[in-house]
């Protein structure tokens, strides 16, 4: 199972945290549609890091910059 798919079951056993209606994960279209919005954050998520960590290469600052960067805020 790769990210997506882990984060989509998690998704469907946890709908009241992503306030998500039982009845959407019935029906197949917007069970659908749900997926594929995962997928999409998890994508640009990705992107973003990416770009965070290309950046920090280029300027070769100290690892915890790159830490801060990347944790949520109030996380680090």
């Amino acid at each position: 199972m790769d990210l997506p798919d882990n984060v989509f079951a998690y998704t469907k056993k946890n709908l009241s945290i992503f306030k998500i209606p039982t009845k959407a994960m019935k029906d197949p279209e917007m069970s659908e549609n749900i997926d594929t919005l995962i997928k999409d954050v998890l994508t640009k998520q990705q992107v973003i890091i990416k770009q965070k960590i290309a950046h920090s290469l280029k300027k070769k600052p100290h690892i915890s910059v790159l830490v801060k960067t990347l944790a949520p805020s109030g996380y680090y």
